[in-house]
């Protein structure tokens, strides 16, 4: 990031500056794979655990 705001242009930024701002999918990966969820079994385990029914089975039904 450092290069990218120190060079504006990306004709003197580093190869991997390039590649990283040079698309928004490039970008969109590379954060992605910096802030993605490291741990994606116990997060759903997680999740799993925390559901609860919130309300009548019969309103449920009746909605449908």
């Amino acid at each position: 990031m450092e290069d990218h705001l120190a060079n504006l242009s990306l004709n003197t930024c580093k190869d991997e500056t390039k590649l990283l701002f040079y698309t928004w999918n490039n970008f969109r990966v590379k954060i992605n794979r910096m802030f993605r969820d490291i741990d994606k079994e116990h997060t759903a385990e997680r999740a799993l655990t925390e559901l609860c029914q919130k309300g009548a089975a019969t309103a449920y039904a009746a909605e449908f």
